[in-house]
């Protein structure tokens, strides 16, 4: 009798660990549909918001965007006009006045807070690798370790279903590598974090969901008065693409998957129709 107990409760908690290996994560789990693909419901999405709203203000206080246009608007008409003028001449003489090089990487890139009309009057252009991404942060299975100084805290995971110790696994996504142990609980997690680069202020190129993970490749066109860009999501489980034209008194406004966008250098927060920040995109390598 002693033995058949032991059996039926090791029966019972082996089903009770199968059932709650199939639960959401007390971290991860999205149990509503959104309005929106770059949109997330997470256990824990009121805490992420509010974190998400903090860095926003936080990033567009320092106005890198605005600077860059403030400075080429008041630069004298007389002097930018010699200046193209000898840099037309210059070209002539080299290439036949195509416009070649990083000047030309420009107008295939972009620049936040640029007009289209500015970006194809730009006369030098330094193009750069961004230094901004997101990452997991954490080694299983003690994974305990927080978002380097430089980086935004975004959200929390253990890589099971459950703080139970015998939960199974639940990845957020292929790039969070091995779970943490749940032998202390909820105790053990890996940290997303993301950063965004100051410097890097172009429109094309690879941006990062902080919110989803999402990797979107984006194309700046220079049409209109903003220019206008088409961006395509390249997940494991997700194929998406949309355009918008860029818009705003800065030219740093978009519309993209059913969201609002304001950009700044590096960075754009992303708003609901309730002007509620839902998730946020950092340039990355």
């Amino acid at each position: 009798m002693y033995i058949h107990n032991i059996l039926l409760s090791l029966s019972i908690m082996f089903l009770f660990a199968v059932v709650n290996g199939y639960l959401p994560s007390d971290y991860g789990g999205k149990f509503q549909e959104t309005s929106s693909i770059e949109e997330t419901n997470w256990v824990d999405e009121k805490e992420i918001r509010e974190r998400l709203s903090s860095i926003a203000a936080e990033k567009f206080s320092h106005h890198y965007h605005e600077h860059q246009q403030d400075q080429n608007m008041t630069k004298p008409t007389k002097s930018r006009s010699v200046t193209r003028s000898a840099v037309e001449k210059r070209r002539t003489k080299r290439d036949g006045g195509i416009v070649s090089g990083p000047v030309a990487t420009a107008l295939v890139t972009g620049m936040i807070g640029m007009t289209a009309k500015t970006v194809a009057e730009l006369t030098s252009f330094n193009p750069r690798l961004s230094e901004g991404g997101c990452e997991w942060f954490g080694t299983a299975p003690l994974c305990n370790f927080p978002c380097p100084s430089d980086y935004d805290y975004i959200r929390a995971n253990n890589g099971r279903c459950s703080s139970w110790w015998l939960s199974g696994f639940c990845s957020p996504d292929p790039s969070f590598g091995k779970p943490c142990s749940t032998i202390l609980g909820d105790y053990f997690s890996k940290r997303f974090c993301c950063k965004s680069d100051p410097m890097e202020c172009t429109w094309s190129g690879r941006w990062m969901g902080a919110n989803t993970a999402h990797n979107i490749y984006c194309r700046y066109d220079n049409i209109g008065k903003c220019g206008s860009i088409d961006c395509s999501i390249n997940h494991f489980n997700l194929k998406a693409q949309n355009s918008s034209e860029i818009f705003g008194d800065r030219c740093d406004r978009l519309e993209l998957f059913g969201l609002r966008g304001k950009a700044t250098c590096g960075y754009i927060a992303w708003f609901n129709e309730e002007g509620q920040i839902v998730n946020s995109w950092y340039k990355t390598r």
